[in-house]
């Protein structure tokens, strides 16, 4: 739909009006992020913006206050199987809400995160060529990290050729740790099994 800019930018002042950001500033940052994402809903601007505008500024209020090395804290998260919790309209509860939100999106993040170290470890143990020059290991930490990965773009980040990546990239199939994700004949995606 089309947004008029004047309405947007109205919208946009009343949703980031200093004072507003000075109360945040006073806030502990999980408390800070909640009333982000209210104040968001109540100026309209998810209305008229989008509400996603509004998960991103709390989330990027967690990185800067120091509680996450990046923009990984996605309280969205938190809310799937849990959509009826998410009302920033409930002054009295949205506070409870979004902390136990908060708490499930951790878990949910420890849990990812402890799954990939598995796997990232089984990579390690399986892989074959495990002398000093070989580049599996750099290869293992790309697919860890990427969850779809192609022979090119992995070729560039190595430096070495496609055809050498693809080399690399066999015996892990071969044993099921890695496996291709598109199913075609030309630029094949391989990423981990899930």
């Amino acid at each position: 739909r089309h947004r008029d800019p004047e309405q947007v930018r109205d919208t946009l002042d009343e949703a980031l009006w200093p004072s507003a950001i000075a109360t945040w500033e006073k806030l502990p940052p999980l408390e800070a992020a909640a009333a982000i994402i209210a104040h968001w809903h109540a100026s309209g601007a998810a209305e008229s913006i989008g509400a996603a505008p509004g998960r991103a500024l709390a989330m990027a209020w967690i990185h800067r206050a120091g509680l996450v090395s990046g923009y990984y804290f996605l309280p969205g998260i938190g809310f799937f199987g849990h959509a009826l919790d998410y009302r920033p309209d409930l002054q009295a509860r949205w506070l409870g809400l979004f902390l136990e939100s908060a708490s499930r999106s951790v878990d949910w993040g420890l849990k990812l995160h402890r799954h990939l170290s598995a796997i990232h470890r089984r990579l390690h143990e399986a892989a074959p060529g495990k002398r000093s020059t070989s580049h599996m290991a750099a290869l293992i930490d790309l697919l860890v990290s990427h969850p779809a990965l192609s022979a090119d773009r992995a070729a560039q980040r190595l430096g070495i050729t496609s055809h050498g990546v693809r080399g690399l990239l066999g015996p892990l199939e071969k044993k099921g740790l890695v496996h291709e994700l598109t199913g075609r004949g030309s630029f094949r995606l391989y990423g981990l099994p899930p």
